[in-house]
């Protein structure tokens, strides 16, 4: 582990690439197993995942915490547009029609 450890430290692009690819095999492999392998699965790679970020946090510039008012101002400005377009999305549910192409 601490070998691999130090080779991560070594790349930057494999202490990026490596969590995703194993995030995305373990993806791959929900469903694959039998019906309750999906659930399984998504619970595997959640933990691992997790795991994963921990570990490399420390490695990654950009993951570390910082504050600074222009991102905070992008994220209330995204919100607020999230927030906004929601009446200009159509309704499906009661009285609505749906379309069938």
């Amino acid at each position: 582990m601490k070998a691999l450890l130090n080779k991560l430290e070594l790349s930057p692009s494999l202490v990026r690439a490596i969590p995703f690819a194993i995030f995305l095999g373990l993806t791959f492999c929900q469903g694959q197993f039998g019906e309750a392998s999906k659930y399984w699965f998504y619970l595997a790679k959640t933990l691992v995942g997790a795991w994963m970020i921990w570990i490399v946090r420390p490695r990654i510039a950009e993951m570390r915490w910082a504050f600074s008012w222009e991102a905070m101002l992008v994220g209330v400005a995204a919100f607020l547009i999230w927030i906004g377009l929601d009446p200009l999305y159509p309704k499906f549910g009661r009285g609505a029609t749906s379309w069938n192409p």
